[in-house]
């Protein structure tokens, strides 16, 4: 890993955690994951210290990390990534097809002239096969849809209005089963 990458910076971060060694490995990956997202995202400038300022990155468990829908882990699975309107900006990591409980991942933002996502969705994201809403609303997301989104078979709402995405649709996504 690279000094100064949102990597570098998620792995310090958990490296020294005092209580590391009491985490499971489950538990490792998603504060590892979440780490990196909040490091990508400017979580330490831009977002909101409302949400910033309550709980990430700090020893308490990331289930008690402060989003907007103030998600809670179901069985140690953290099951709801949503930072809506907060000031998130940067980039959406590969790191978050780490996440494989997420059934919910939502990044708004107000749109042009406030701190919005940019860059292009990881084809990581197909790993993700328990999602069930993407809400990336009103970012400068751009580039084209990973064809790994066919992989997330449980996906019914996928609003990506407002980005710059291009291209075609892949065929892939017609893998996706809206009966399940």
């Amino acid at each position: 890993m690279a000094a100064g990458t949102p990597q570098n910076s998620a792995f310090e971060w958990l490296a020294a955690n005092a209580n590391l060694d009491d985490y499971t490995d489950e538990t490792k990956l998603a504060r590892y994951a979440l780490a990196t997202f909040h490091y990508s995202t400017d979580g330490p400038t831009s977002w909101d210290p409302t949400i910033r300022d309550n709980g990430w990155l700090t020893d308490i468990p990331e289930c008690e990390w402060a989003s907007t829908a103030n998600g809670r882990c179901t069985d140690g699975i953290y099951p709801s990534l949503t930072v809506d309107f907060v000031g998130v900006s940067g980039q959406l990591p590969p790191e978050v097809g780490m996440l494989t409980g997420l059934s919910r991942l939502s990044v708004r933002s107000n749109g042009a002239g406030s701190s919005t996502l940019s860059g292009s969705l990881p084809s990581s994201i197909g790993s993700l096969t328990d999602m069930v809403t993407i809400r990336l609303n009103d970012n400068e997301i751009g580039g084209t849809l990973p064809t790994a989104i066919g992989l997330m078979t449980s996906l019914r709402v996928l609003l990506l209005s407002g980005n710059s995405i291009g291209g075609n649709i892949p065929s892939e996504i017609g893998l996706i089963d809206g009966n399940t």
